[in-house]
């Protein structure tokens, strides 16, 4: 598995209140294009063994894709 389930990105939104954890303002649109959740540890360039790295803890919401916006702006 190289990303979050779809039952961890939800618990992911709902405990960031469907907000950006950078900025702070509330998140919609396309998941990938107007918003992405950001692994706090990386995958390591595409994939991990560590079953922990794709859990609710290690993920965070931020608007934009890796390369835009707030999450593009970590990742920068």
């Amino acid at each position: 598995m190289t990303g979050f389930t779809p039952g961890v990105v939800e618990l992911i939104w709902e405990r960031d209140n469907g907000c950006c954890a950078l900025c702070g303002l509330p998140i919609s649109g396309t998941r990938g294009f107007d918003w992405s959740v950001h692994h706090r540890c990386s995958r390591s360039s595409g994939g991990t063994r560590r079953g922990w790295v794709n859990m609710a803890g290690n993920g965070v919401l931020l608007h934009g894709s890796g390369t835009t916006g707030c999450h593009g702006e970590i990742e920068s």
